[in-house]
């Protein structure tokens, strides 16, 4: 994909939107690559993958913040939730990111393993799931109200959300 918006780079950043598969930068011309929840939604991730080490300069570094599937998601659920989101199932597989890693000449050096933790800091914090979860006792209620309201697609995100 060609830039949508106009680059901008200064002596410190490179400012520019593309997709992971095809960045236009240069090999080597980066220190840092950050991915933050957004490998789930990468078509081609090996590529992705691949084309990051590639604009990576030699002792670059690379952080990704990746959701990966945890024992609580139904198969039921599954295809509910990936479809509206845009969530490609064998992404949220961890063997799966590792192996990409490799292949594209990454390596791990820290990992980092959240689960429950941040949505426990979340809720004390500000009661957030508290009130999701009475949010969406009512969109239960009241289906046909909310998606006329947000429309078929809103819905259904909020639903998966």
């Amino acid at each position: 994909m060609a830039l949508q918006r106009e680059a901008k780079t200064t002596e410190a950043a490179y400012f520019g939107q593309a997709t992971i598969e095809a960045l236009p930068l240069a090999g080597g011309a980066v220190d840092l690559v950050l991915c933050r929840d957004m490998l789930l939604h990468v078509e081609h991730l090996e590529k992705g993958l691949a084309e990051c080490s590639r604009v990576l300069r030699p002792g670059g570094s690379m952080i990704v913040l990746a959701t990966m599937a945890g024992a609580f998601l139904s198969q039921a659920e599954a295809p509910a939730l990936f479809g509206v989101m845009g969530i490609l199932p064998g992404n949220l597989v961890r063997e799966r990111l590792e192996a990409a890693y490799r292949q594209a000449g990454l390596a791990i050096h820290e990992m980092e393993i959240i689960a429950g933790e941040r949505l426990e800091y979340w809720e004390e914090e500000g009661a957030y799931y508290s009130r999701e979860l009475i949010r969406l006792a009512r969109m239960r209620r009241a289906p046909e109200r909310c998606q006329e309201e947000l429309g078929a697609e809103r819905f259904q995100m909020a639903m998966a959300l």
